[in-house]
């Protein structure tokens, strides 16, 4: 990549972007990549506002109650085992995101726990290859991308995206607009939202910390209402009202 002229470029375009004197306010999605700006491109923080991203909250209403009442049957429409313990995967770029080291550490939970994978990798051959390796195959469950991710989100009990980096990750924040329990890294910015009871944050990515994190997420109590209320301030309309204000200010 430091070869690549391509990457040089699009360095230099983002550098003068933050830099170039007739830039007034740069608006950031979280807090996690206002510091990176300021560290990298040395701008001031006071020239720095942080908006986070929104939710389309109460759209997924309906959805989020039609888990509520019926999760049991909606697994069994995806043949599902209705008594088991699904965390949910959503992500493109499964080695950014942590599918490793979440499938690895499938290996330490027990067997009635499985993972949905949702997504789009290349190598997707790859992580079946070492789901199989670990005789995880049926535990590992790919879905390939999909449009309706809601569904996924219906008959979840948690949501896991051990990511590398994401500076406001969208899939959790709709994870948690529906709901789930999240665990996810310090280097997803929609860590920043989390609360106690709607989520765990690890700062480790090898697949006995994650497995840690999964088995908290297992036996911590649960409140679906709490969590999906938890983000309601972050509703799409509120955020662009936001938006729009530190534009004109």
């Amino acid at each position: 990549m430091w070869s690549d002229p391509y990457h040089r470029l699009i360095l230099d375009i983002e550098r003068k972007g933050f830099t170039s004197p007739w830039v007034k306010k740069i608006i950031a999605n979280s807090k996690l990549v206002k510091k990176e700006v300021m560290e990298f491109y040395g701008v001031p923080q006071e020239k720095i506002a942080v908006v986070y991203n929104g939710v389309e909250w109460e759209a997924l209403q309906r959805p989020f109650l039609e888990a509520l009442m019926g999760k049991e049957g909606l697994r069994r429409r995806m043949n599902l085992d209705p008594s088991a313990f699904y965390f949910l995967f959503v992500g493109n770029g499964f080695e950014r995101k942590g599918l490793g080291p979440t499938i690895k550490a499938l290996r330490f939970l027990p067997k009635d726990v499985s993972l949905l994978v949702v997504g789009y990798d290349k190598r997707e051959g790859n992580y079946r290859k070492l789901a199989s390796e670990l005789g995880l195959q049926q535990r590992v469950i790919f879905y390939g991308p999909q449009r309706d991710v809601h569904r996924f989100h219906q008959v979840a009990d948690a949501f896991i995206l051990p990511t590398l980096y994401d500076p406001f990750s969208n899939a959790t924040l709709e994870a948690l607009a529906m709901g789930l329990f999240v665990i996810t890294t310090s280097d997803n910015g929609c860590s920043e939202v989390l609360r106690p009871e709607s989520g765990i944050v690890i700062d480790s990515l090898n697949e006995e910390a994650v497995a840690e994190g999964m088995k908290k997420a297992i036996s911590t109590y649960k409140d679906p209402k709490g969590i999906r209320q938890s983000v309601k301030h972050l509703n799409l309309e509120n955020q662009i009202s936001k938006l729009i204000e530190e534009c004109l200010t």
